[in-house]
């Protein structure tokens, strides 16, 4: 991938302030420095991973591109960049998106009314279903099923309690 300066200028001027601050700074540079030391990285490859990441911090390259860069510019593999180089740089200068406070959906009153036809076809469904067994003893080992009664009622005597 082509890191152009066309590209750079044109996302830098879009950027937010702050963005630009962090560019303007040598902040980028100076967060690399103790990173490039522990992983005993030349002048040269500390300056391609401020270049990089730059990029990468003004949304030109994706994550995936910005590792691929990054591994490619350092001669380590992906882990390694992703781990000790790439994970330390976004913990330090992206702030991540917080996800959007849940409302709730505004639910509109639909037509209320049940037809007799709709509870017909209900009650037929519903006795089609075999009846639910939820006493204790049912769960219990070693305990023999019975024909003990069940609750049992259909749509029409709910809805009329």
């Amino acid at each position: 991938m082509e890191l152009s300066w066309e590209k750079f200028q044109a996302a830098y001027t879009q950027a937010a302030p702050e963005t630009k601050e962090i560019i303007d700074t040598n902040q980028i540079p100076e967060a690399i420095a103790p990173i490039a030391k522990t992983l005993v990285l030349s002048t040269q490859q500390q300056t391609s991973i401020t270049a990089i990441f730059t990029y990468y911090f003004l949304s030109i390259l994706r994550e995936a591109d910005c590792l691929e860069e990054l591994s490619r510019a350092t001669e380590l593999n992906i882990t390694t960049v992703g781990e000790q180089i790439f994970k330390p740089l976004k913990r330090a200068f992206v702030k991540e998106q917080e996800p959007p406070a849940m409302t709730a959906p505004s639910i509109t009153p639909a037509d209320t009314t049940i037809s007799n036809q709709e509870i017909a076809e209900v009650e037929t469904l519903v006795k089609v279903i075999s009846p639910i067994r939820t006493m204790a003893s049912d769960s219990q080992v070693g305990y023999q099923r019975t024909e003990e009664a069940t609750h049992q009622s259909d749509q029409s005597s709910l809805l009329q309690k």
